[in-house]
């Protein structure tokens, strides 16, 4: 799961640049379902996730997409892309399992990007 939103943007913006990945999901030939995400979100964008400090942490409701059979490296370099802190992704290498892969590219398995 990912999504192009972001806490510092306009409405507008969030959803042109959501339009903009599904645009790009599609181009790899994968499709997607619109769900209601939840995040809390690093308001400094230039901080690692794991290093934002807890006054900078904004909660945010986001519309994301769920993306079946994406692999860790396609939706990695598509939350960099878009400025996410991290995406949602469960795959083989994790065993089905959700797991948050950051913008700095830390996940739990080291061989899924």
């Amino acid at each position: 799961m990912l999504t192009a939103f972001r806490y510092l943007n306009t409405p507008k913006e969030n959803r042109e640049l959501n339009k903009k990945l599904e645009n790009e999901i599609r181009s790899l030939g994968k499709g997607y379902f619109k769900v209601e995400g939840h995040w809390v979100e690093c308001t400094d964008s230039s901080l690692n996730y794991s290093e934002c400090p807890k006054d900078k942490l904004k909660d945010s409701i986001e519309e994301s997409l769920f993306v079946p059979n994406i692999s860790a490296k396609e939706i990695h370099n598509l939350g960099k892309k878009y400025g996410q802190d991290a995406v949602i992704y469960g795959g083989k290498q994790t065993k089905g399992n959700a797991t948050l892969i950051y913008k700095d590219g830390k996940i739990l398995l080291d061989d899924a990007t």
